[in-house]
């Protein structure tokens, strides 16, 4: 015990940080010890309150993300993700973790099918992020997983999204309306919801959260209010709706007779790929076509994108304020889509030499 606290002792004194060994020293004392080095100043508080389990640091860490203006989903989903890699390693204590086993962890979950490249990623994030906590507050010296490295993921995908064509679009809504009650939602306010994700960019979740109040249909500039707690990027939103749009008078018919507080649409608690997948099959539209381009209702916002970008010639600042998303090349690389045949047209239009 005294070489220990010997050694614990030098570590302060240095400045350099305390060795793994020495810190699952720590970890294995009871409480008694640690209340006194804690008292002589050799550990900090959190140091100690470290040493009880990973479960305790995983609350706490839970509680600081939130602080941080995160929602609680948000939270939820990232603790949930380092408590399976805890449980798959067997780690007990912060001092326990180890890039190797973490590693070995993920590549068997990956070799296995459990998890996709691009989920691996979202895990390695999610434990980075951990052990950055664990070191800023004191229960670790250093982050273990500090050189472990995220893997290029586009190989596991198996299909991307795909923007709709204009006649795909058409024969969406139509089929939409003539399908009948589905998903908690009449033909045509399906067919409603779905045009109003082709012409905002609305995500599904930002959908439905909107109410009758967020619509601004008779001012000068018709608009929809996205409130920043329902905004991906929890930012409020004004978003401007096309004048001459049959949405607008679609949306007045739809709200008439209704409380500004009651939500536009009131589907089943479901994601919007199973229902959109239902009216696809009724329009004749493939859910995934021959190249691996998939349609869920997120497409419906690349095709938004896409439609920005080759049919308006939007600007890229345009379109990335549009879209509300944090980078142009986020726009250019994952939501606009080209094709083939925008290749061909762009070719013919080169001047003749």
């Amino acid at each position: 015990l005294q070489r220990k606290i010997g050694h614990l002792v030098s570590c302060l004194i240095t400045g350099n940080p305390i060795p793994p060994d020495l810190s699952r020293w720590i970890d294995s004392q009871p409480k008694r010890i640690l209340d006194n080095l804690v008292q002589w100043e050799i550990i900090r508080p959190q140091r100690a309150a470290g040493a009880s389990d990973l479960s305790i640091c995983l609350e706490a860490w839970k509680k600081s993300i939130i602080a941080d203006g995160r929602t609680e989903k948000h939270a939820r989903l990232y603790v949930n993700r380092v408590e399976k890699i805890v449980e798959g390693c067997g780690f007990n204590y912060p001092a326990d973790i180890r890039e190797g086993e973490v590693k070995n962890w993920l590549h068997k979950q990956y070799s296995k099918k459990k998890i996709a490249g691009r989920t691996r990623d979202h895990y390695v994030t999610a434990a980075k992020a951990f052990c950055n906590w664990l070191e800023r507050e004191d229960y670790l010296p250093a982050n273990p997983l500090k050189y472990i490295s995220k893997r290029s993921s586009q190989a596991d995908h198996q299909y991307t999204r795909r923007a709709l064509t204009e006649d795909e679009s058409q024969r969406l809504l139509k089929a939409a309306e003539e399908n009948g009650e589905h998903h908690g939602l009449a033909g045509k306010e399906r067919a409603l919801l779905y045009q109003l994700a082709l012409e905002t960019g609305l995500r599904w979740n930002e959908c439905v959260s909107l109410k009758v109040m967020h619509l601004h249909l008779d001012e000068e500039i018709p608009k929809i209010h996205l409130e920043a707690r329902f905004a991906k990027n929890r930012k409020e939103a004004y978003l401007p709706l096309k004048k001459d749009s049959s949405l607008i008078e679609k949306l007045r018919r739809h709200i008439q007779g209704r409380e500004s507080k009651d939500l536009l649409f009131s589907p089943w608690k479901d994601k919007g790929a199973h229902m959109i997948r239902v009216d696809l099959e009724a329009a004749g539209i493939p859910y995934q076509d021959e190249n691996g381009g998939l349609i869920d209702f997120h497409a419906l916002r690349h095709t938004f994108a896409t439609t920005l970008a080759n049919k308006c010639n939007a600007h890229p600042k345009t379109m990335q304020e549009l879209l509300r998303v944090h980078s142009i090349d986020l726009v250019m690389k994952y939501y606009t889509h080209a094709g083939f045949d925008k290749q061909v047209e762009a070719i013919n239009n080169l001047p003749s030499l």
